[in-house]
């Protein structure tokens, strides 16, 4: 693990103790489907998985040829940097350390990620919206979601909002500093392994969704972690999204029709199984990192 990297984990791991002990996150509902409940774990981890694939497509699409083991370790050491304070550790923990490794500008693997982060976003918010329209919530938050993809589409497409951006850095440094910029073509070759990821996520909430309730829910309901997640990310003042996930989880489970005390308890019980999807995803990445970093000890020894 490089050195600048290892502060930000370390940091990181200090604010997710502080997270734990803010957002009563080990409070275990009662299970009705041990089976349900082992599938969304096993889904949850190659949902956790998916991302890592995403973000080696992309660095591959913007020429920067990295092992899956390498995209593993970045993502999984980086896991519990969203709840550092800022949004911005989210999307800089993965490129410090695919910069430091490749001995690329961290800004130009940050814009990266920001790009990564902007796709996961934008279709996150359509698998969303399709789970609002099926749950008949789309006349109530509509509009919110319609301005926020739009915003999205005007970030990803159009070039003016990078143009601005490298102009304030090259102020802010004094050295002119360039964004690479993904085609469209670029992009929509790159969705399907983007809807995966969101397919994925779907799914393995649906799973937990049948293992704390003694009723048939829709599918559908697996659509509210996309539409939760992306908004907790979005919402850049509180640190991982926490309180905003689970508020939007609590609203749309409601209109999926399943009663408010019950989606509370989905909600609450989701903190603790997306932490331990996180702690998996982590102890994957650290694995990855060791095995890396043995790898190269070996290709100099040799």
């Amino acid at each position: 693990m490089k050195s600048w990297f290892k502060y930000l984990v370390y940091a990181s791991l200090i604010f997710l103790l502080f997270a734990l002990k803010e957002g009563d996150y080990l409070t275990i509902p009662t299970i009705h489907s041990s089976l349900y409940l082992t599938l969304s774990f096993i889904v949850l981890f190659l949902s956790f998985m998916s991302g890592a694939i995403c973000w080696q497509h992309i660095l591959l699409k913007n020429a920067i040829h990295v092992q899956l083991r390498e995209c593993l370790a970045s993502v999984g050491l980086s896991v519990f940097s969203k709840y550092l304070p800022g949004k911005i550790w989210s999307i800089m923990g993965r490129a410090a350390y695919i910069g430091e490794k490749k001995s690329f500008p961290l800004h130009q693997i940050s814009s990266i990620s920001l790009d990564a982060q902007l796709l996961a976003l934008w279709l996150g918010l359509v698998f969303g919206a399709f789970g609002l329209f099926l749950v008949d919530g789309i006349r109530i938050w509509g509009w919110l979601i319609l301005l926020l993809w739009i915003g999205l589409t005007a970030i990803i497409f159009w070039s003016l909002p990078r143009s601005s951006v490298e102009f304030l850095l090259k102020k802010l440094f004094k050295k002119n500093v360039v964004l690479p910029q993904l085609s469209p073509q670029a992009i929509f070759s790159l969705l399907p392994w983007f809807m995966v990821y969101w397919i994925l996520w779907t799914m393995s909430f649906y799973l937990l969704v049948m293992s704390l309730t003694s009723i048939d829910v829709p599918l559908s309901v697996g659509l509210g972690f996309p539409l939760a997640g992306t908004l907790g990310i979005m919402a850049f003042v509180v640190p991982g999204g926490l309180g905003v996930r689970e508020g939007v989880l609590v609203a749309f489970l409601s209109l999926a029709g399943i009663s408010v005390p019950l989606a509370t308890t989905i909600s609450i019980a989701a903190r603790l199984w997306y932490l331990i999807g996180e702690v998996a995803i982590f102890v994957v990445g650290w694995m990855a990192d060791r095995g890396s970093a043995w790898s190269s000890d070996r290709k100099v020894s040799m």
